[in-house]
């Protein structure tokens, strides 16, 4: 009889914890890594929403937290005018509707808000890489002897211009091996998926 019992409440738990997997992985959106096709799909989605409510839907990335749908582990949605040369949404407040980012350069000395601005007249999105500080995430490592440095490393952005609006969405996340060319070539089969 007491085997029996064990047996079923251990039975509860385990039912209990697969019942709650799927709300404790969305609650850990920012643990997850990008993927080309991830952020394809999440800079059409805000787009729709900019298109319906602007203002609204650029709260949602302004100080976005770590359970944000616009942020994950090595990345985040950005929204910018390159009209007045600003950034109007980003989890990171205080670069909002400031000047600073479009005269940043990447550690290679390359432009990179101008440059987004150039070939982000598309509504259908280009890749374009520069390259970034990246912090120490291995998750291996005890969060005591995590190192507080970081390197340079590539971080490939995906943009559009938004129709019938002043706005171009990006999203962007750390990746050594995709090739550009190849991203924005499998690009239109990735809009055709979120579009069914």
């Amino acid at each position: 009889m007491n085997h029996y019992k064990i047996n079923s409440l251990g039975f509860l738990v385990c039912l209990l914890i697969l019942i709650n997997i799927p709300t404790m992985c969305s609650a850990q959106s920012s643990t997850e890594s990008g993927s080309p096709r991830k952020m394809v799909k999440k800079v059409y989605e805000f787009s729709r929403l900019l298109l319906e409510n602007n203002k609204t839907s650029l709260q949602l990335i302004n100080n976005a937290q770590a359970d944000s749908p616009f942020v994950w582990k090595d990345g985040y949605l950005f929204v910018y005018m390159c009209e007045k040369k600003i950034i109007v949404a980003h989890p990171n407040s205080s670069v909002i509707n400031t000047p600073y980012l479009w005269n940043l350069r990447d550690p290679k000395l390359n432009p990179i808000m101008p440059k987004l601005c150039r070939i982000s007249n598309s509504e259908i999105g280009t890749w374009y890489e520069y390259w970034w500080y990246k912090e120490d995430h291995d998750e291996t490592k005890p969060e005591s002897a995590k190192s507080n440095k970081k390197s340079i490393a590539r971080k490939i952005v995906f943009i559009i211009r938004v129709k019938d609006t002043p706005y171009q969405v990006g999203a962007s996340f750390y990746n050594e091996s995709y090739a550009i060319e190849e991203l924005n070539k499998n690009t239109s089969q990735w809009i055709e998926e979120n579009n069914r």
